[in-house]
C-alpha cells in the first residue's frame, strides 16, 4: 500500500467506515497485480487488477447497492472498464458480504 492509500485508509476508519473484513482484502488481492484504494461518494473504492487483465471494483458509498445494510457492491472489470459479459454477471452486484467479495474475487482471478 502507498502512503496515499495508507493516508485514505485512516480517514475512513477514523470515519468510523468499515472496510472488508480481517483477511478478506489480502485474499482478494493476493494474485492482483495492482490495487487502488480511495474515497467515492463517502466511501471505500478498491480496484483490483489480475495478470489475466480482469479485475474488481469493490465499493462501499452512499450510492452503492448494499450500503444501507454495510454491505458491498462489485463489477467485474476487463482492462480497467466495467464488463457485462463474463459468467459471474452480466451487470454490478450488490448487497455482498466480506465472504461473498472474496468469492468473487477469486472467480475473477480464474477468468
Amino acid at each position: 500500500m502507498n502512503k496515499e492509500q495508507i493516508i485514505v485508509e485512516a480517514v475512513l476508519i477514523a470515519a468510523g467506515i468499515n472496510l472488508l473484513g480481517s483477511g478478506i482484502l489480502e485474499n482478494a488481492i493476493s494474485d492482483a497485480v495492482s490495487y487502488d484504494l480511495s474515497v467515492v461518494n463517502g466511501g471505500p473504492r478498491y480496484v483490483i487488477s489480475y495478470p489475466n487483465g480482469y479485475g474488481a471494483s469493490i465499493i462501499k458509498s452512499l450510492t452503492s447497492y448494499g450500503h444501507e445494510d454495510d454491505l458491498w457492491e462489485i463489477a467485474v472489470l476487463k482492462d480497467g472498464r466495467r464488463c457485462y459479459d463474463t459468467g459471474i454477471t452480466s451487470d454490478v452486484l450488490g448487497w455482498l458480504t466480506d465472504e461473498e467479495v472474496e468469492d468473487i474475487c477469486r472467480d475473477i482471478a480464474l477468468l
